[in-house]
């Protein structure tokens, strides 16, 4: 009887056996799809950070030299108006510059842009120190706004008047 129960019972097993040997060579062609994916995902980002990477060799001459300008005219003729941004005077400068010494490395730059440009985003930011990784920009801003240096205001980010401190 026992016999009769073990020859009834392999042709479940092998059933069995025959459908997961079926799912697993399903699940590893997919795996073999998704990681064809992955890499040409991989060679499409490489391409494009090559694109980008060119682009800022060739325009950065002439976004610096645009700096240059635009630093020139703001220390002539400050703007007005609803749009303006924060112009360092010599005591704003040295103020700044204390700062910058202070915070070092990444948030130097951000005051920088911030100097330069007034309010920006976190992604414009991102874009003006040249990087492309989001934590570095929200660390240094938490960091900046832990220090009580900027203003935060829907999404945009500009350093404070410092002419009290």
């Amino acid at each position: 009887m026992s016999s009769m129960m073990t020859l009834n019972a392999l042709p479940d097993q092998r059933s069995q056996f025959e459908s997961l040997q079926r799912a697993l060579k399903e699940k590893n062609d997919r795996i073999v799809e998704l990681e064809g994916e992955l890499a040409r995902e991989r060679a499409q980002r490489s391409a494009m950070e090559t694109g980008v990477g060119e682009l800022r060799r060739t325009l950065g001459p002439l976004y610096n030299a645009l700096q240059l300008v635009y630093g020139h005219i703001d220390a002539v003729a400050p703007p007005s108006g609803g749009g303006e941004h924060p112009v360092a005077s010599a005591k704003h400068s040295a103020v700044w510059e204390s700062w910058k010494a202070k915070l070092g490395g990444t948030a130097a730059k951000v005051i920088d842009v911030l100097l330069l440009h007034g309010e920006l985003s976190q992604p414009q930011i991102m874009i003006h120190i040249g990087t492309s990784r989001k934590n570095t920009v929200y660390d240094v801003v938490h960091k900046m706004n832990k220090a009580g240096i900027i203003s935060k205001n829907g999404g945009k980010i500009r350093l404070k008047e410092l002419a009290n401190q």
